[in-house]
C-alpha cells in the first residue's frame, strides 16, 4: 500500500510540474495557493476535507481536491464529481481539462482522445480550448497517428497563436516529423521555436530536439552549437543527452579527420579577422565569432622576431568562396577582413 501512495505521489508530482496549480479569483482558489507557496499539500487536503464535510456538495472544493490529492483515482473521482456539480460552462470546462490530463499523464491515451474529443464539442468557445487540442494532437502522436497530431497542432497555430499552447504545438509539429525520421523539415520547425518563442517553457526541448535532428543530417558543427547553447541556458539533463553528445563528438571528430586529409590535396584559403599581441585578446574575437556559429580558429605566427596570435574563419578550397563569407562577416560584424593563403 505504501508503495501505491508513493507512486502516486510522484505521478502527481509530475502533473504538478507539467500542469501548475492555476488559482486565482475565488477566496478558496487563494486560501489553496498559499499552502502551495508554503510547500504544505497535505495542509491544503485536510482542509478542503473539512469543507467538504461540512457540504458534501462543494463543487469548488472538489475541484481543487481532485488537484491536489495524492491519489491518482481519488482525483480523478473528485475531478468528475465536480463537473457533475459545475454551474456555468467554464468550471465544466476547466474539470473536464484536468480530466483529461489525468488521462494523459496516466498514459491512457485512447481515453484522453475520447475526452479531449468531447471537449472540444461542449466548449468551443473556453479559453482552455488550446491547451485540449494540444493534449489531443500529443495523445495522436504518441500513439502513432502521425497525420491527426499534425492537423491538431496546426490548429492551434492557426486559431489560437497567442497561446501559450501555440509554442507547445510548434514542438509538436517538430516532433511530428523527427518521429517519421524526416529530418529537413524536423529542423525547420525545432528552429522557428527557439527563434521566435525563446522565453517559452519548450525551449529546452527544442534546443536538444533540434541538436539530435542536425546530428542525424551529418551537421556536427549546428549540432554542437545548440547542444551548448542548451547547456548554458539549462543545468537539468534528459534522456539520451550522453547518447547526442557521444554522436556529435564521433561525427566532429571525423570531420576533422576529413578536413585534413583535404587539406593535403588542394591548396586552402581563409578569412584572417584580425592579428593580436596577446592571446587573451585573440581569445576574446575568437569566441565571438563562435557564438555565431562559425568554425573560428586561432593560429600562432611569428613577425618581426614578434610573436602574434591570428584569428581565422572557415577554411576553403577556393578563393571566391572565401571572398564571398568575407564580404558577409563584414557586413554582420561590420569589421574589415582579408583572405589569405594556408
Amino acid at each position: 500500500m505504501k508503495q501505491k501512495q508513493s507512486s502516486c505521489l510522484i505521478f502527481w508530482l509530475i502533473f504538478l510540474v507539467l500542469f501548475p496549480l492555476n488559482v486565482v479569483g475565488s477566496e478558496l482558489g487563494q486560501k489553496i495557493k498559499a499552502y502551495f507557496r508554503e510547500n504544505d499539500l497535505e495542509a491544503a487536503r485536510e482542509f478542503l476535507f473539512q469543507r467538504l464535510e461540512s457540504n458534501p456538495d462543494d463543487r469548488e472544493a472538489k475541484f481543487f481536491l481532485g488537484k491536489v490529492h495524492f491519489d491518482g483515482d481519488s482525483s480523478l473521482k473528485y475531478l468528475s464529481e465536480s463537473t457533475d456539480l459545475a454551474q456555468n460552462g467554464e468550471e465544466s470546462a476547466e474539470a473536464l481539462l484536468w480530466m483529461c490530463k489525468y488521462s494523459f499523464l496516466n498514459a491512457s491515451y485512447p481515453i484522453t482522445l475520447e475526452q479531449t474529443k468531447e471537449f472540444e464539442k461542449r466548449f468551443e468557445q473556453s479559453v482552455f480550448l488550446p491547451e485540449a487540442v494540444w493534449l489531443s494532437g500529443s495523445s495522436y502522436l504518441v500513439t502513432g497517428y502521425r497525420a491527426q497530431a499534425q492537423s491538431k497542432f496546426e490548429r492551434i497555430l492557426e486559431e489560437f497563436p497567442q497561446s501559450e499552447w501555440a509554442a507547445w504545438a510548434v514542438l509538436g509539429l517538430g516532433d511530428c516529423f523527427f518521429s517519421k525520421r524526416e529530418f529537413e523539415p524536423a529542423i525547420i520547425q525545432y528552429k522557428k521555436l527557439v527563434d521566435f518563442y525563446g522565453d517559452s517553457d519548450p525551449l529546452p526541448l527544442a534546443l536538444i530536439s533540434l541538436s539530435w535532428s542536425l546530428a542525424e543530417t551529418k551537421d556536427a558543427e549546428k549540432a554542437y552549437f545548440y547542444y551548448n547553447i542548451y547547456k548554458d541556458r539549462f543545468s537539468s539533463q534528459i534522456v539520451g543527452e550522453q547518447e547526442l553528445l557521444a554522436k556529435i563528438r564521433t561525427q566532429l571528430s571525423e570531420k576533422i579527420k576529413k578536413d585534413e586529409e583535404q587539406r593535403k590535396k588542394a591548396a586552402e584559403y581563409t578569412i584572417q579577422i584580425g592579428l593580436f599581441s596577446t592571446k587573451a585578446q585573440a581569445d576574446g574575437e575568437l569566441r565571438r565569432f563562435q557564438a555565431q556559429g562559425y568554425t573560428a580558429m586561432l593560429a600562432e605566427v611569428k613577425k618581426d622576431q614578434q610573436v602574434l596570435w591570428r584569428v581565422e574563419v572557415g577554411i576553403f578550397d577556393s578563393q571566391k568562396r572565401a571572398e564571398n563569407l568575407k564580404t558577409k562577416l563584414e557586413k554582420q560584424f561590420g569589421g574589415i577582413y582579408k583572405v589569405i593563403a594556408r
